[in-house]
C-alpha cells in the first residue's frame, strides 16, 4: 500500500512528519491508532529495517492489537516490527543481558497473595503489618518516580535499614517484585549506556503515554535517545495514579525533549453525538481540561437510557434482561459487541452468571479475583513447586497456609538455620527430616507441613491437562471457579504442566480481553476497558463510594481531589467505548454486608438492608435532553414486552 492514500488532515500530518520527536494528544476514538499504523507504512516503505521500528502500548491486549493492526498494513517487512508492552520488552532486555545475574535477583515475579508473607516476615523488625505496608508502598512508589536516584535516598535511617531486609529477602527466596523491571532496567541502562538495546531501534512510538510513570517514561527516552519518538496519549484519560502515573506525562513531554512537536486529534468518529455531549460536560468537571470532543459529521445521534433501580438485585436482573432484549431485536449484533462495565467484581460475575443462566454466553475479567481464595492459592502453589521444584517463595507460601500467623516465627527458625549451614531452605528441610540435623525447638508444625508438601507432589507426579487441574482445583469448590476457568483456558495452550502455569501467570496478570467477533458478553472494571469498544456499553453501579468510590481518608484534602479527577477520568473512559447504545444504571438499596465490603456510601440502615445515593458524576453530565429515564420497575416491564 502507499501510505498516504485517502490520508488527510491531522492524521496525515502526524504520518507524514519527520521531525525527531512528536507528541500528540488525542481524544478517544479520534483515529490515533490509525495515524500511528500510517506513520509505521511511511517508515516501512521508505526503507526503514522494520525490526529498527519499536511499537509500545501499556497492555498485552493493546500490543496484541498493535502487532495485528501492523500485519493488516501488508506492507514487506511488516511482520518484523516490534510491538509489545513496556514490561515485555524490560524482561527481554534483563535477561538477554544477564543482568539478572549480575544482582542476585531471578526474573520471578511476586503474586499479591504471596507478597503478604514478605509483609509478614518483616513486620517485626518494621513495627509490624500496616507500618510494612507503608515502608512498602513507599518503596515502590520510589523506584516508580525514580526518587531513589536522588542524593540522599532513602530519606531516614528506618525506610534505609528497611530497603535492605527487602532486599535481602528478595534475593534470599529469588524473586522480585513486579514494580521493579522498569526500574532496574532503567538502572541497567542508564549505567551501561555500552548495552546494544540504547542505539538499536531508529524509531520508537508509544501508545498511552499518559498512563506511564516516571520510570516507564524515563526508560523509553533512554531507548529513543537521539532516535526518533513519537509518543501519543490523552490526559483526559490518565487513570493508573496507583502505579504513579498521572496526566502532566503527556502535558509537560516538550520539557523532556525541547525539540518536539506538538498535534493534537479531538474529532470523534467512534462515539454518538449524544454521548459526546454528556462525556465532554462530564470532564470539563476537572481542572486544566484542553480536549473538547467533536463529533464527525456521519456520527449516529445515539440511544442513550438511564436505569434507577430501587435494588442492585433488580439492577443486575434489569442489565441482564436488556442483554436479551437487546440481542432478540438485533439479531445482526454478535453479543461480543456487548461491553458490561462495572466496578465490583461482585456484581460483574453475578451478571455473568445470571446471563449464563439466561442461555447468553458471557464471561468476565476481574482476573484478580481468581486466587482470592486459600483454595485456589494452594493449587497454584502446588502447580508451581510442580514445575518449579526450588521456588523459594511458593514454599514459604505454602508453610504458611495453616496458620493465621503464616507460621512465620518458625520459618524464621529454618530460614536462619540453612543460612547459618549455608545451604538452600529444601535441603535443610530434608536434612531435618533424615535426622542429619537437628530440629529446632517448636517447630514441629512448620515441618509437619514440608512433609505434607512432599507427599501432595507424589500425587500430582504424572498428571497433566485435565487432570491435573481437577487435582489441583475440585469443581466442587465454589472458591476454586475462577481460577478453574483461567487453568481450562490455559489449556488451550497446552497440557504441560509448565505451559499451563506460564499461560495462567499472563492470564491472571496480563489477561488477553476478547475482540468483539469472539461472540462473548464481555464483563470487566472501567480501567479493562481502556482501548476497546462496543456498539453496545453497559455501566452499572452508578453509585457513591463505588463510582466515584470513597475518598481516601490519608490523603489531604488536595489529594482527594485530585483522587475524584481521576475517578472522573475513569468514568469518561467507561462513556467513551460505545459506538451506538448507552446503558446507564444506579441502585438505591443492597444488602448491608455487601454495601460495606464493597465500600459503598450508605445512608440509612434497616436491619440487612441499606440506602445508597446515585453517583454525584451522574449531575456531572449536564442537559439530559435525549436520554431516556426509567425508573427500574417501569425498566423491567418494558423489558418484558
Amino acid at each position: 500500500m502507499i501510505w498516504d492514500s485517502d490520508l488527510e488532515g491531522p492524521h496525515y500530518e502526524i504520518a507524514a512528519d519527520e521531525s525527531s520527536s512528536l507528541c500528540v494528544r488525542a481524544g478517544p476514538g479520534t483515529g490515533k491508532t490509525f495515524a500511528l499504523m500510517r506513520r509505521i507504512t511511511r517508515l516501512l516503505e521508505t526503507g526503514i529495517p522494520p525490526e529498527k521500528i519499536l511499537a509500545i502500548s501499556f497492555t498485552r491486549t493493546a500490543a496484541k492489537d498493535l502487532k495485528f493492526k501492523i500485519q493488516e498494513l501488508g506492507v514487506p517487512g511488516y511482520d518484523d516490527v516490534e510491538a509489545r508492552t513496556l514490561h515485555s520488552l524490560a524482561f527481554t532486555i534483563l535477561n538477554d543481558d544477564i543482568v539478572f545475574d549480575t544482582i542476585s535477583r531471578k526474573a520471578r515475579p511476586m503474586m499479591d497473595y504471596e507478597i503478604r508473607r514478605l509483609i509478614e516476615d518483616l513486620k517485626d523488625e518494621h513495627g509490624g503489618v500496616k507500618k510494612v505496608k507503608k515502608l512498602l508502598k513507599a518503596f515502590e512508589a520510589d523506584w516508580a518516580t525514580l526518587q531513589n536516584l536522588n542524593p540522599g535516598w532513602p530519606k531516614d535511617e528506618h525506610q534505609m535499614k528497611f530497603k535492605t531486609d527487602l532486599d535481602r529477602w528478595l534475593k534470599i527466596h529469588e524473586c522480585m517484585l513486579i514494580g521493579e523491571v522498569i526500574p532496574l532496567t532503567y538502572h541497567y541502562l542508564k549505567f551501561n549506556p555500552s548495552s546494544k538495546y540504547i542505539s538499536f531501534y531508529e524509531h520508537v512510538l508509544v501508545d498511552e503515554y499518559q498512563d506511564l510513570n516516571r520510570a516507564d517514561q524515563e526508560l523509553i527516552l533512554t531507548l529513543a535517545q537521539n532516535k526518533n519518538i513519537v509518543v501519543i496519549g490523552d490526559e483526559n484519560q490518565s487513570i493508573y495514579s496507583f502505579r504513579y502515573a498521572h496526566p502532566e506525562g503527556i502535558l509537560n513531554f516538550k520539557d523532556n525533549r525541547p525539540d518536539t512537536i506538538q498535534k493534537k486529534l479531538n474529532v470523534c468518529k467512534r462515539c454518538p453525538k449524544i454521548v459526546l455531549k454528556i462525556a465532554n460536560s462530564l470532564i470539563a468537571n476537572n481542572r486544566d481540561v484542553n480536549i473538547e470532543l467533536n463529533a464527525y459529521s456521519s456520527n449516529v445521534d445515539g440511544d442513550v437510557m438511564l436505569v434507577y433501580n430501587e435494588s442492585s438485585e433488580q439492577e443486575i436482573n434489569n442489565i441482564c434482561l436488556f442483554v436479551q432484549k437487546y440481542i432478540e431485536k438485533n439479531s445482526m449484533v454478535n453479543p461480543g459487541e456487548i461491553l458490561i462495565l462495572t466496578p465490583r467484581s461482585k456484581i460483574g460475575n453475578s451478571i455473568r452468571d445470571h446471563l449464563n443462566h439466561l442461555q447468553i454466553t458471557a464471561q468476565s475479567f476481574f482476573n484478580e479475583d481468581c486466587l482470592k481464595n486459600q483454595s485456589a492459592q494452594i493449587g497454584f502453589c502446588l502447580l508451581t513447586l510442580m514445575v518449579n521444584p526450588d521456588d523459594k517463595v511458593s514454599l514459604r507460601t505454602w508453610l504458611s497456609f495453616d496458620s493465621s500467623s503464616y507460621n512465620y516465627k518458625q520459618y524464621q527458625k529454618i530460614l536462619n538455620g540453612s543460612i547459618k549451614k549455608q545451604i538452600d531452605i529444601f535441603t535443610y528441610f530434608e536434612g531435618i527430616i533424615e535426622g542429619k540435623f537437628e530440629r529446632p525447638s517448636r517447630c514441629k508444625n512448620i515441618i509437619k507441613r514440608y512433609i505434607e508438601y512432599k507427599q501432595k507432589l507424589n500425587l500430582l507426579q504424572n498428571k497433566d491437562g485435565k487432570e491435573l487441574i481437577d487435582a489441583l482445583w475440585s469443581n466442587d469448590d465454589l472458591d476454586c471457579s475462577e481460577i478453574r476457568r483461567y487453568a481450562e483456558s490455559a489449556l488451550m495452550i497446552s497440557n504441560e504442566p509448565g505451559k499451563i502455569l506460564n499461560e495462567l501467570r499472563q492470564l491472571i496478570t496480563q489477561p488477553e480481553i476478547p475482540d468483539e467477533n469472539d461472540g462473548i458478553v464481555r464483563i470487566m472494571s472501567f480501567h479493562k476497558s481502556k482501548g476497546l469498544t462496543a456498539k453496545c456499553v453497559i455501566i452499572s453501579c452508578l453509585v457513591e463510594g463505588l463510582m466515584p468510590s470513597s475518598p481516601n481518608d490519608e490523603l489531604t484534602a488536595i489529594g482527594q481531589l485530585n483522587e475524584k479527577y481521576e475517578q472522573r477520568r475513569l468514568f469518561y473512559v467507561a462513556l467513551t467505548r460505545t459506538t451506538e447504545t448507552l446503558l446507564l444504571s444506579t441502585f438505591a438499596t443492597m444488602d448491608k454486608s455487601d454495601a460495606y465490603s464493597m465500600g459503598a456510601r450508605v445512608n440509612t440502615t434497616t436491619g440487612q438492608r441499606v440506602t445508597l445515593l446515585s453517583s454525584t458524576f451522574l449531575s456531572d453530565l449536564g442537559d439530559l435532553t435525549g436520554i431516556q429515564e426509567f425508573k427500574g420497575r417501569e425498566f423491567t416491564e418494558l423489558m418484558k414486552k
